[in-house]
Order: structure tokens, then C-alpha cells, then sequence
């Protein structure tokens, strides 16, 4: 067996069963891993020959849109093979189909994530597929779904982002000594909120605050009190701490269902392949020190890590990064990425660590934008490309949205799912 090839598969998948006599066109559930998603490196030259009692083999993934009743669990495996019989990869997993849930009490979840949590669609997605959902955080847009969702963000701005080093406050990042209920945030960056002409990309989706008597007003990196619409200076040089436990507190979520995390484009995109052993620790580090910050707060409330989606076509890196990167170089870094955090995190969830295989379900030709551009100057064709190197279009934010769900029903499924207690 060629030790070279890779097939990245978590050890479990949940998918949404179907309900018997649906109807509903975009109700009906469908699964599919996409083998040019998981296999590293792929070729269009390999055989997959998939070993499974449900679902099709359709040559470029295996999909299943059966009718499965809530429970059943079955083993999937993957095997690949050159063009002379050998076998090169394989892997297997094991598939539980779960159902979508009615229930009477909201199941509340915070995500956590960059651009694509940011948009919410995918969250949006969910909140119309699943039964009782809502999503909370201190963003949002149309005072439906809420999130914690920041363009352009990797860990580090969330680890380290303060108004001293720049224009991003991170909603988890509090001055040692004070707690969340006291703490008020960043007056500079509240008066951002407030101002029409500030950055609508960095600011919009925010609630304009005024902080009350007794709270503890940061102005770049000096902590004063408010009393009486008077600050009064307490330290001149803050020492800032990352703190999950204190974000509850601040935003008054104790009723907590669980927390996803979105994270990986930002931290691995422009990252030359010389540099990817050290970003890719870096980044499972981080992803690590905020799992830990969520255990300090409880040792219950499940988390859940979506494992990122690969990008687009070389065509939408080149038109919108120049010669910044490459889809084969984000690819490899993010295949690498999701390997190390399934081993990480692929067998615990009996300590409430879930994964959420985004990226196995991403169809990596319709499920991002397309445009038409010219094949040259001299060229009359019209040559349709997709057009947004690392962003899915609608329906791929919806593909995205039914692994999650899936998992949200397991979690949801399960009697010891009460986080913060």
C-alpha cells in the first residue's frame, strides 16, 4: 500500500435522515463525500471503489438521499487503486443517521468563526432546516441569527486582538482582574459602531452600547471606571487574558447548548508549503487553547470543530490574490490541517467533542460562484470559471450547513447535552 496516498475521513459521520412520504424538495436530506476532497493527493486517474450497503457510488463521490430510519448506523470504507489493480489508500468509517428533532425548548448555539461564519449563511441554513435552533453571539444582522463571526480573522485576532495593536476588539479577550459582568468593552470601538462612516465590514451587525455606572471602560489599552457619566483612570497599561468563562458572563449566556468553531482559512491561506508545518501547529495549538478555554467554563457543554472546506479553482485564487496563492497550496494545508485535528479530536466524544466534516460534503465544482470571462483579449468565448477563491456559493453554504445539522441532532439527541451546568 502506497503510504503517499491519504484518505482523510473522521471516524464518524452523521447525517440527517429524511422524513418518510418528504415531499419538500430542499427538505429532502442528501450526503455526499467528494472524493477529490479527501483524498491527498487526488488524481482523476484512481479507481474509488467504495465498500458500503447504502448510498451510490457516482465516480466522483458517494452520496446517499435513502430514507433511513433515525439509528441506523452502518460501516462506510473507502478504497483507492491505481490504473493496474493496486491498492493505493483506505479507509473506513462508520455513518449513524440521526432525526430531526421537534422539540419544545430552543437548542442554543454560538458560532464561532471568520468570513463564512460572518455571512451566516449556513447558520441561516440550519435555522430553517432544524426544528428549535437559535443561534446566538453579539453579532448579527437581522436580529434573527446571532454569532460570533469576523471577516478576515484567524486565531490570532481572536487570541490577540485589542484596540491597542489596531481597529479589532475580540469578543473573548477581557483585562485580567475584572469580570465579564463588570467589564464594558472598548469605548473606541463602540464609537465605531456609532459612526456612519466607519468600516461597514469590520463594524455592521453590532449593538451600539453605552456602558453603566460601575462598569469598566477600556479606551485603547487604559482601563477606566463609569460613574455618574464620569471615567475615572485605574490602570494606565492593561494585561488582557483569554477567557471563555468571562464571555458567557458579559453576553448572559449560561443556557448554552453548544459551540461551533469555524476556523482554518484565514490561518492556512497564504501559507507557502515551507511554512506549513509550523502554521499548521500553530493553528491545531490554537484551536486547542480555545477547546481548553471552553473546558474551564464547562466540562459538559459539547463543542463541535467544523473541519474546513477546500477552495476553488486556481482561476478565482488568481483573479482575486494574484500570485498571493495557489488552490493547490490552500489544499494541501487544509487536507493536512483536517488530518491532524481528526486525529486530535476524532475519538472524544464522550468528553463532548464532536467533529463536523464540512469539508467532505462541498461540491467542489457547483458549490462556488461562477462568472463569465473572456478566454483573452483576442478570444470572442466566454469561459465560465468560479469566481470567489475560498467563499461557497448559496447552495455550498447549504452543503456545509447539513453536516453540521447533522451533528447538532446527535448532540441534541443525547440526554447529558445541558452545557454550563
Amino acid at each position: 500500500m502506497n503510504k503517499d496516498i491519504k484518505i482523510i475521513l473522521p471516524p464518524k459521520l452523521y447525517i440527517c435522515s429524511s422524513r418518510e412520504n418528504q415531499t419538500i424538495q430542499t427538505d429532502r436530506e442528501e450526503f455526499n463525500i467528494f472524493y477529490a476532497n479527501i483524498i491527498q493527493p487526488y488524481s482523476e486517474d484512481f479507481d474509488v471503489f467504495v465498500n458500503c450497503e447504502y448510498g451510490e457510488n457516482l465516480g466522483h463521490c458517494w452520496r446517499i438521499d435513502q430514507l433511513l430510519d433515525s439509528g441506523t448506523v452502518f460501516p462506510l470504507e473507502i478504497k483507492v487503486y491505481d490504473a493496474y489493480g493496486a491498492c493505493l489508500a483506505e479507509k473506513k468509517t462508520m455513518v449513524e443517521a440521526v432525526a430531526k428533532q421537534r422539540c419544545g425548548e430552543a437548542f442554543r448555539v454560538l458560532a464561532v468563526g471568520d468570513s463564512m461564519t460572518r455571512s451566516a449563511k449556513y447558520l441561516a441554513h440550519l435555522a430553517t432546516k432544524l426544528y428549535g435552533i437559535e443561534f446566538v453571539g453579539s453579532r448579527s444582522f437581522d436580529k434573527t441569527i446571532y454569532h460570533e463571526g469576523r471577516g478576515g480573522w484567524s486565531f490570532e485576532n481572536y487570541f490577540h486582538g485589542t484596540r491597542e495593536k489596531g481597529s479589532v476588539t475580540s469578543p473573548f479577550l477581557f483585562p485580567k482582574g475584572v469580570s465579564g459582568k463588570e467589564y464594558f468593552g472598548d469605548l473606541g470601538y463602540h464609537r465605531d459602531i456609532a459612526d456612519a462612516l466607519h468600516d461597514p465590514y469590520q463594524f455592521d451587525g453590532f449593538k451600539m452600547e453605552l456602558p453603566k455606572d460601575g462598569q469598566i471602560v477600556m479606551d485603547k489599552n487604559e482601563a477606566f471606571r463609569f460613574e455618574h457619566g464620569k471615567m475615572t483612570q485605574l490602570e494606565k497599561n492593561v494585561l488582557w487574558e483569554f477567557s471563555f468563562s468571562k464571555y458567557i458572563e458579559r453576553q448572559g449566556l449560561t443556557d448554552l447548548n453548544a459551540v461551533t468553531i469555524l476556523m482554518g482559512a484565514n490561518d492556512l491561506q497564504i501559507c507557502p508549503y515551507e511554512e506549513s508545518d509550523k502554521r499548521i501547529t500553530k493553528f491545531i495549538d490554537n484551536m486547542e487553547r480555545f477547546v481548553q478555554s471552553v473546558r474551564e467554563y464547562s466540562a459538559a457543554l459539547p463543542i463541535v470543530i467544523n473541519l474546513p472546506v477546500l477552495g476553488a479553482e486556481q482561476h478565482a485564487w488568481g483573479k482575486q490574490l494574484g500570485c498571493r496563492g495557489t488552490q493547490k497550496m490552500y489544499r494541501f494545508n487544509i487536507l493536512r490541517a483536517n488530518q491532524m485535528l481528526i486525529e486530535a479530536y476524532g475519538n472524544r466524544e464522550n468528553e463532548f467533542i464532536f467533529l463536523s466534516p464540512m469539508f467532505l460534503n462541498l461540491d467542489p465544482e457547483y458549490g462556488f460562484p461562477k462568472e463569465g470571462y473572456r478566454a483573452n483579449k483576442y478570444a470572442e468565448d466566454v469561459v465560465a470559471h468560479q469566481s470567489n477563491w475560498v467563499h461557497p456559493n448559496e447552495q455550498g453554504y447549504c452543503q456545509m450547513g447539513d453536516v453540521l445539522g447533522g451533528v447538532l441532532e446527535k448532540i441534541r439527541g443525547l440526554s447529558s447535552t445541558k452545557g454550563g451546568e
